[in-house]
């Protein structure tokens, strides 16, 4: 589990890199907590697994709470 925070895309780049040469798309989850961030880090290799960021959770449980959450699109793959 990655949690790629703060640098911007030279991180996220970075990180995919590795994760691409040692060949752990399938062993690896990663994301991060900024919505900005996380959607970067979903373009740049849609291969791996992603949690979801903080804003995804809540907007979630407030689907849930209206009892909409079959209405409600699930991006990520680890909750």
């Amino acid at each position: 589990s990655i949690d790629c925070k703060g640098g911007g895309e030279a991180v996220g780049a970075a990180v995919n890199d590795l994760i691409r040469e040692y060949r752990r798309e399938d062993l690896t989850v990663w994301g991060s907590m900024s919505r900005e961030s996380h959607r970067k880090i979903r373009a740049l290799n849609p291969d791996v697994p992603c949690f979801y960021s903080a804003t995804e959770v809540l907007a979630i449980y407030l689907w849930w709470l209206c009892g909409c959450l079959f209405c409600c699109p699930l991006p990520s793959e680890i909750f």
